[in-house]
C-alpha cells in the first residue's frame, strides 16, 4: 500500500472515531495511526539512528498533542456560541420556561439596560409574555466577536440582532452589544451572567 493510500485510510479512521472519543483517546489514536504509516512506509526510517528515531516520534507526539488541544478548544468555543444561540431561541423567542436550567445556572443574573434580572424575574417575564393572545415572533441572529475558554470558565462577546414580526410582517428590529460568562458543570456549559446594552440605530 502506498504512503498516500495509508494516510487516506488513517484520515478515514480519524473522521469516524475522533468526535466520539475523549481528548486523551484522540491523541493516542492520531499518534498510533500516523506513526504506523511512517514506520511502515518510510524506507529510510530503518536506516536512522535510535536517537533520531526517538526525536522524530517525540516531535510527532508533541505536535499531535498541540493539534488535539487546539481542536478541543475550537469545539468548546462552538459549544459556547451554540449555548448563546439556542438559549435565546428557546427562552426569549419561545418562552420555554422548563428549559431554563438547560442554559442557566441557578444563580444566573442578567444585566439588562441598567436593570438586574435574576431567575424569578425572567420567569415572571416569560409568564407575562405567554399571556399575549397574539404574540409576535422573534428571530435571533448573532455576530460573535470573541470567545475565550480558560479551564472550566468561559466568556463571550457578541452582537445580538432580533427581528420581531407580527402576522408575517417585520414590526421591529433591535440590536444589542452583549457579553456573557459561562461555567462548565457536570451537565455541560451553563451561562451564569449576561450583560446586555441596546445599540440605538444611527
Amino acid at each position: 500500500m502506498s504512503t498516500k493510500a495509508s494516510f487516506q485510510m488513517a484520515l478515514l479512521l480519524l473522521i469516524q472515531t475522533y468526535n466520539n472519543t475523549s481528548m486523551l483517546s484522540q491523541i493516542v489514536l492520531i499518534y498510533y495511526v500516523v506513526s504506523q504509516c511512517i514506520l511502515r512506509q518510510l524506507h529510510f526510517y530503518t536506516k536512522l539512528s535510535l536517537t533520531m528515531k526517538k526525536l522524530i516520534l517525540s516531535t510527532l507526539f508533541l505536535s499531535l498533542i498541540c493539534l488535539s488541544a487546539f481542536s478541543q478548544t475550537q469545539n468548546e468555543e462552538k459549544q459556547i456560541q451554540d449555548l448563546i444561540q439556542n438559549s435565546f431561541d428557546d427562552l426569549f423567542s419561545s418562552f420555554h420556561s422548563e428549559k431554563l436550567k438547560d442554559y442557566y445556572t441557578d444563580d444566573f443574573i442578567l444585566l439588562e439596560q441598567g436593570e438586574l434580572w435574576d431567575i424569578p424575574t425572567i420567569l415572571n417575564y416569560f409568564d407575562r409574555a405567554k399571556q399575549n393572545p397574539t404574540p409576535p415572533s422573534r428571530v435571533n441572529r448573532f455576530e460573535f466577536i470573541e470567545t475565550k475558554i480558560e479551564g472550566n470558565r468561559a466568556w463571550i462577546a457578541y452582537h445580538n440582532f432580533a427581528t420581531i414580526s407580527l402576522n408575517g410582517e417585520i414590526v421591529r428590529e433591535i440590536r444589542w452589544l452583549e457579553s456573557a460568562t459561562a461555567v462548565k458543570t457536570k451537565d455541560g456549559w451553563r451561562l451564569d451572567m449576561l450583560h446586555s446594552t441596546r445599540v440605538e440605530k444611527d
